[in-house]
């Protein structure tokens, strides 16, 4: 199956239109999945770019702290695309995603050590890189600008 029948059919999946917002996406996989997408920035190791955790009603997220906005977006898509296509992810027991959220709220450090023995574990697990990078790209491509209620577009601005 080549990337544009894929890229289809994942629209098709998540009943969004050709072209979409960052956030519809966002919305359309909680509803498609059921559970709750959380995005948190992360200290990686330079080498590592992202992973994915899911429990029974969340789905975290990881990306690398400092992560320039473009790649920051590219690898939430990258991620997204593997739950959309339903590869495996570490999925959490309770008390590993209590370390997850403890460490989220910074209660205590050796919560952020247990996730991140955590973090760095889950990602041993082998996933179709290249076809989830191909429609993360062309997931990108299709993103419209976020627009906040109040925001005027260059028509309506007096520009005299």
């Amino acid at each position: 199956m080549n990337t544009d029948q894929q890229l289809r059919e994942l629209l098709a999946k998540l009943k969004l239109p050709t072209r979409f917002t960052f956030s519809d996406l966002v919305q359309n996989v909680q509803v498609y999945s059921n559970k709750k997408i959380t995005f948190l920035s992360w200290p990686f190791p330079p080498h590592i770019t992202g992973a994915c955790f899911q429990s029974d009603s969340s789905i975290y997220i990881f990306y690398p702290e400092g992560a320039m906005p473009a790649y920051e977006t590219l690898i939430k898509l990258h991620e997204l695309t593997h739950v959309v296509l339903g590869h495996s992810h570490s999925q959490l027991n309770r008390q590993e995603e209590e370390y997850i959220t403890q460490a989220i709220l910074g209660v205590n450090l050796a919560y952020k050590d247990e996730a991140q023995g955590l973090v760095l574990r889950s990602l041993t697990n082998a996933n179709p890189e290249f076809e989830v990078e191909s429609l993360a790209r062309e997931l990108l491509q299709r993103l419209l600008p976020e627009r906040s209620p109040d925001e005027q577009s260059l028509s309506k601005l007096n520009m005299d």
